[in-house]
């Protein structure tokens, strides 16, 4: 219930140049490639600096699917849990997972189902929230790289509403700090090795994960 409703107001609050900024990140870490799986995709913000007609998206909510097929940011949905997606495994040359594992239950399950859709020598490309990305930071982040004020105050208002939502249905942030340990541990388990990481605009955490084999092979 509340993803569909959070569908409604997603690119109102987040159609914005931080998710540019982001987008363009994860495109050029993607590189060049003719498979790609968004994992979480929502309305497919964080992949549309890519080819929509190399991108499946995987979300559980249906209305979010539909409006990332009607902006033409994917070319395939599949209505799936994040650890279940349904895919063929190595399918997928990149697979993105944006702004998903600080919210699901189970980010451990994420990485495997991620990685179990790669094709040898993919990459696993994570995105999440550092603990300071609160609504106010983001606010003035959208104001700084060139969002007007009325426009920054309309998001910021949209925002806080969803927020108060989220409580309702019991959705929970989990802490940057604490998601790191687990992708750290997580990706020990799964024999995965950092590729490349950082941060955009001060307010997302980027990584790219590949298994050790692969690098070593490469």
């Amino acid at each position: 219930m509340f993803w569909t409703l959070y569908s409604y107001a997603y690119d109102a609050i987040w159609d914005s140049p931080v998710s540019t900024a982001l987008a363009q990140r994860i495109a050029e870490m993607v590189g060049a490639t003719s498979s790609v799986v968004s994992i979480g995709c929502g309305t497919g913000l964080c992949v549309q600096r890519l080819d929509p007609n190399t991108v499946v998206g995987v979300d559980i909510s249906r209305s979010m699917l539909r409006r990332a097929l009607s902006s033409g940011r994917i070319g395939r949905g599949v209505v799936a849990d994040a650890k279940e997606t349904t895919l063929t495994a190595g399918c997928a040359v990149a697979v993105v997972v944006a702004n998903v594992l600080h919210l699901h239950p189970d980010p451990v399950g994420v990485l495997a189902e991620g990685l179990r859709l790669l094709c040898p020598g993919g990459r696993l490309v994570l995105s999440w929230p550092t603990d300071t990305a609160d609504v106010n930071t983001v606010a003035a982040t959208q104001r700084a790289l060139g969002w007007g004020r009325s426009r920054t105050l309309s998001a910021l208002t949209v925002s806080t509403v969803v927020g108060v939502l989220g409580l309702g249905c019991r959705v929970t942030r989990r802490r940057s700090e604490d998601l790191e340990g687990m992708i750290q541990r997580g990706a020990q388990a799964l024999s995965l090795e950092t590729v490349e990481e950082g941060l955009v605009v001060g307010l997302q955490h980027i990584l790219v994960l590949q298994r050790k084999c692969d690098r070593a092979e490469g």
